[in-house]
């Protein structure tokens, strides 16, 4: 039914923008002659096919893309903190150890697991993997916050991690946007604005006052 590929945003890739567009006609020609969808899965660098490319393959792209957006778990959100804490709290319990460890996160630490993996759930994952090879190689009977310290990222990457994800998100902001196509199309008029305007200019024609001079220089004598 679909062909599904995953880390889309490698066949940007490329040396040159002009490489990129053979890129997106490939796809485009594997989709019409396999009459099948691709569908890519990737960062926000994909939205660069979208915006970045020249007219000719953009036109064509956005025709044929349908966006599905998987952002992070924002923290100003009840909801979706919340989300994210059973998730996390869910695969701690699944951990493969002795002794449970999801009690490492309740209501007061679901912050330090959201600081540590910015919202995103596949970071999350990541560093929860890390913590857990840490575990399993000093023989641990469950994962400890010592543990966590160790596998976490360090403030500085996260730091850049965070500036990557905020401009995908501006970028995405921007391509769901409403736009300014109507400062870019001119409309035909109707006939009541064609009327409108033809009764306002025959006003200011007739504004004059009988018997009065036109505004004008006198010949100086």
């Amino acid at each position: 039914m679909a062909l599904i590929i995953n880390e889309a945003h490698h066949i940007l890739r490329v040396v040159s923008g002009k490489e990129s567009n053979w890129s997106v006609d490939l796809i485009k020609s594997l989709t019409n002659l396999s009459e099948t969808s691709i569908i890519l899965v990737g960062t926000y660098d994909l939205l660069s096919l979208l915006v970045d490319l020249n007219l000719k393959s953009t036109d064509q792209i956005n025709q044929r893309t349908r966006i599905v957006d998987f952002p992070r778990y924002r923290s100003e959100v009840t909801s979706e903190v919340n989300i994210f804490g059973k998730t996390a709290k869910k695969l701690l319990q699944n951990m493969p150890l002795e002794q449970k460890a999801e009690d490492l996160i309740n209501k007061q630490d679901w912050k330090y697991f959201y600081k540590n993996s910015l919202g995103c759930i596949g970071t999350l994952k990541l560093w929860l993997m890390d913590a857990y090879a840490l575990a399993l190689d000093s023989d641990a009977k469950t994962l400890t916050r010592e543990h966590l310290e160790e596998a976490k990222f360090s403030g500085y990457r996260l730091d850049g991690m965070y500036q990557s994800i905020e401009e995908g998100e501006r970028k995405m902001k921007e391509v769901q946007s409403g736009g300014d196509i109507d400062s870019k199309l001119v409309y035909a008029k109707s006939e009541d604005e064609s009327q409108d305007n033809s009764e306002k200019s025959n006003t200011t024609k007739d504004s004059t006052k009988p018997f009065n001079r036109s505004p004008k220089r006198d010949a100086v004598m």
